[in-house]
């Protein structure tokens, strides 16, 4: 259904914004968090959500972690259909996920 995956979604951009406002600046610090969805070629929709914050933890490990915000994150995507991807970038992190997009028909 369109509509339940537009709520995960949702969802999901709320999860992952709070957690960049909470974890990737410190406290003072102004930074940016971008959020945005594409259609690839073949129809798959990207969601993606950047920080420039000071990046994941050496040991992060989302198979591993205890968070729940991590596992809400985790859980969430696998309902849309993806596999949750974080990926340290050269100033910050970004969230990545790939899903086909829901149909009404």
């Amino acid at each position: 259904m369109l509509t339940e995956q537009a709520v995960n979604v949702g969802l999901l951009v709320n999860e992952l914004t709070t957690n960049a406002m909470k974890y990737a600046f410190d406290e003072g610090a102004t930074g940016t968090i971008e959020v945005a969805v594409a259609v690839s070629g073949d129809g798959t929709l990207r969601l993606s959500v950047d920080d420039d914050g000071k990046g994941l933890p050496a040991d992060f490990d989302p198979s591993t972690t205890s968070s729940l915000g991590v596992r809400l994150i985790t859980s969430i995507s696998r309902q849309l259909g993806g596999e949750p991807k974080w990926v340290r970038l050269s100033r910050g992190t970004r969230f990545a996920l790939e899903f086909s997009p829901a149909s009404d028909l």
